[in-house]
């Protein structure tokens, strides 16, 4: 599961800065610092590092479900540009589906993925992701014969929503 030079991790103090550095090269719209460190804080245990040679090159920010015991939750995942291609983000999405494994209750691990992202679409459905249909509290959109969250992160940013099952 390991990629050679790669070291995978759980999320400890004072990592929510290199979250917080991969987020700003990766994503158009940012993840706060303090979203990082009050993960760091109260999701430690399923948030993971990839590293090589003690360099942050990519996160999983995985979360538990307030309202819904049964379901972990995948926020975010980022690898930086130049360590694409190379597994670290499914190995990443494997250890925290693993840790919401092992919480007591857990039933199935929920994310969302903009509908034009292919190699996002393409690496969960590989992990066992299935798209399914929003919950009736959110307006839908059809993309390419599915049921999208309309606006989910604002004017034009549609999201699928998919599941796996634990």
């Amino acid at each position: 599961m390991f990629k050679e030079g790669i070291k995978y991790r759980k999320c400890d103090n004072g990592d929510f800065i290199k979250l917080h550095e991969i987020n700003q090269e990766r994503f158009i719209n940012k993840t706060s610092l303090t979203t990082f460190k009050v993960g760091e804080r109260l999701h430690r245990n399923t948030i993971f590092l990839a590293e090589d040679n003690n360099n942050a090159v990519g996160y999983v920010f995985g979360m538990g479900s307030q309202d819904n015991p049964e379901e972990g939750w995948i926020r975010q995942i980022a690898v930086l540009k130049k360590y694409e291609g190379r597994g670290i983000a499914k190995t990443l999405q494997k250890l925290c589906i693993e840790a919401f494994k092992s919480m007591r209750g857990v039933r199935y691990v929920g994310l969302s993925v903009e509908p034009g992202n292919k190699p996002a679409l393409c690496l969960y459905k590989s992990l066992g992701f299935k798209i399914v249909e929003p919950e009736q509290v959110y307006e839908t959109i059809a993309v390419n014969g599915k049921l999208a969250i309309k606006d989910y992160y604002g004017p034009g940013e549609h999201r699928f929503i998919m599941k796996k099952e634990l």
